[in-house]
């Protein structure tokens, strides 16, 4: 249960972590925007990962995004 708790933790500071720099894309420089939609880009690819890995491992679907 230990396990299930510290992965479901990473997934919600992942997600957490996210929406923090999806918030600064919005507000930062023409200049910034640019590294910023990367970041953003890379968190979203590793939410999508540890999204499979919870639904695979626990059976558990925390997110309703189609493939």
């Amino acid at each position: 249960m230990k396990q299930f708790d510290n992965s479901l933790n990473q997934y919600y500071q992942l997600k957490k972590d996210l929406l923090i720099v999806a918030q600064k894309l919005n507000s930062c420089s023409i200049e910034e925007k640019e590294m910023y939609q990367d970041i953003v880009l890379c968190y979203s690819k590793h939410l999508k990962e540890m999204n499979k890995i919870l639904q695979q491992k626990y059976g558990l679907n925390i997110c309703s995004y189609k493939e």
